[in-house]
């Protein structure tokens, strides 16, 4: 399963345009294909048409030439009109045998009492194997038709000539006279053959240059299409990329191709629409967020005069108790204690809100003198019954 899925990812391409381009090529190779085929066969069935028609008249021009030339050989030895009975020799044919209408090369053959005579018209007599004799005489014949008859029923059959290299159609039929003679006509069929490789090739070349444009066009016009959809990736990528956690944020202008009639319009006029939301909703949240940074820093600064307040009088309180019950006393030092608290608290939460609205820490020299006599004070006036001793330079 893994090999396959492996197998299926490497094959299959995983971009939108490597896929688009993909199938126009796969459909129209499969059309091309079709139409490659259809008329491949189609010209194959016509060729055989043709050569079959011309072979039927051959096999008659052959047999009139084969009874002629049989005569002419009866005639020179004083047996005119005489047919060789049964077992008889059926004559010695010349090396070259000539038909007039029979094309030079083609095959022609006679079986008569089990001898096989084979001629080359205007050729040299083949050399014929002993497997050419043997599948020659393995033909079955047809029966001559009747003169000025079809000769559709003339059975043709595809026959290899091994002292040929090649194929040859051949027809076997009975001597009309009934003396027991076969007579055999055959065509090569090298020239259909190559014909037919000529056509092979030339669809080939023809439908491969016609895939090569379609994908190379088909390349730049998916491109062109797609030139909107790249433009919404692109201002994704803009968008993905800017910091959105807090503050104000400036969102990328939208995509131009909003033309709701096609695709990609679509996508991009939804997109435009998701990025106005973004920027509004980012803008509502920018907006509250310095409403409570304003808030924080605001309640800050006011709790810290009166927290102040508090813890001083808090202190002067148990600093002079007076008559003052217990449970009073007890209840000033947790006053004092609770406001200590919360002072540190309001203190924390200002320094958050500076932290917050992104004021730098500022850092400048400390005169260690007034720092010292201002700590010094507080301490005194905390404690007037301690001695306090301060030490200043010059």
């Amino acid at each position: 399963m893994a090999v396959k899925n492996l197998l299926t990812r490497s094959l299959v391409p995983r971009t939108l345009r490597g896929r688009l381009i993909a199938g126009l090529v796969a459909v129209l190779a499969i059309g091309c294909a079709a139409v490659g085929l259809v008329t491949y066969f189609a010209v194959e069935r016509a060729l055989y048409g043709e050569l079959d028609n011309q072979l039927q008249t051959a096999t008659q021009l052959a047999l009139t030439c084969w009874d002629q030339t049989y005569r002419d050989q009866n005639s020179d030895n004083g047996q005119d009109g005489q047919q060789p009975q049964s077992g008889g020799n059926p004559g010695i044919m010349p090396a070259v045998f000539t038909c007039n209408g029979l094309t030079e090369g083609t095959f022609v053959a006679r079986i008569y009492s089990g001898q096989l005579q084979s001629r080359l018209v205007n050729e040299d007599p083949p050399k014929l194997s002993a497997a050419d004799t043997r599948d020659l005489r393995g033909i079955t014949p047809s029966q001559s038709p009747p003169p000025g008859s079809s000769n559709d029923d003339i059975r043709a059959v595809p026959q290899y000539m091994s002292w040929a290299h090649e194929t040859y159609l051949v027809t076997a039929i009975l001597d009309p006279d009934h003396d027991g003679s076969i007579y055999i006509t055959g065509l090569p069929l090298s020239d259909l053959n190559d014909f037919l490789s000529d056509v092979a090739l030339v669809e080939a070349g023809v439908f491969g240059g016609a895939l090569l444009g379609a994908g190379v066009l088909g390349t730049i016009w998916v491109r062109f299409s797609l030139r909107p959809l790249r433009r919404v990736a692109v201002t994704a990528s803009q968008v993905a990329d800017l910091p959105l956690e807090s503050g104000e944020v400036s969102l990328p202008a939208g995509v131009p191709d909003t033309d709701p009639a096609t695709e990609t319009g679509q996508v991009g006029l939804a997109f435009n629409r998701m990025l106005g939301h973004v920027e509004t909703a980012l803008r509502r949240r920018a907006a509250s967020e310095s409403r409570l940074r304003r808030f924080a820093a605001d309640a800050s600064h006011e709790l810290r005069t009166p927290l102040a307040a508090i813890r001083g009088y808090a202190e002067l309180a148990l600093r002079h108790p007076g008559d003052s019950p217990e449970p009073v006393t007890h209840a000033l030092g947790r006053v004092l204690s609770e406001s200590t608290r919360m002072s540190v608290l309001v203190d924390d939460l200002l320094l958050l809100a500076r932290l917050d609205a992104g004021r730098p820490l500022s850092s400048e020299p400390v005169d260690m003198t007034r720092l010292a006599i201002d700590a010094t004070s507080d301490a005194q006036v905390a404690r007037p019954g301690h001695r306090w001793v301060l030490e200043l330079p010059d």
